[in-house]
């Protein structure tokens, strides 16, 4: 359930910034709303039709990272501040509801941590969007449970998150 909300929202976001009537091909799932009727319920205030629905966000941009400058993608840092400026556009997100972790401050800490600031605020019945632009690489070993075809898992790379020398296994 809270995946098509979580569908629905990003649907409902993309088709404020159109005009009209739109279709929208999620997957399985084929959309087709008028915008009048999503910002007639934008008069809420930050609840869908006073249900007491929250809106959530949690945007991590690494962008930069610390021993492999070559990696760096200020690009990142660029779209994750549109999304931030974006979101509040909707009467339904709140500016304290939105967390950013960026640049510099994206180690696996504060990841963690923005992950438990979000888990502590949400609830059942909110919205919550989780946005993570970052490099992967794949790591030299396959964890349990053995289940990669390569014989490697991946990771995602945080501003410290390279391995420390080349990984010979790179493609």
């Amino acid at each position: 359930m809270k995946r098509m909300l979580i569908a629905a929202f990003c649907i409902s976001i993309l088709l404020s910034l159109s005009g009209g009537t739109s279709t929208v091909d999620v997957g399985k799932y084929v959309v087709d709303t008028q915008l009048k009727e999503i910002r007639g319920n934008e008069s809420a205030g930050g609840n869908i039709a006073g249900s007491g629905t929250e809106y959530w966000a949690l945007i991590v941009a690494v962008g930069v990272y610390a021993n492999n400058p070559d990696m760096d993608r200020p690009s990142m840092l660029v779209e994750s501040e549109k999304l931030r400026k974006m979101l509040p556009v909707s009467s339904n997100w709140n500016e304290s509801h939105i967390k950013v972790i960026e640049g510099e401050n994206a180690t696996v800490p504060n990841i963690i941590e923005g992950f438990r600031w979000l888990d502590k605020m949400e609830d059942e019945d909110d919205i919550s969007l989780i946005y993570l632009t970052t490099h992967g690489f794949p790591i030299l070993f396959d964890l349990p449970p053995f289940d990669e075809a390569d014989g490697m898992d991946e990771a995602l790379a945080t501003y410290r998150g390279f391995l420390p020398f080349p990984n010979p296994w790179s493609w």
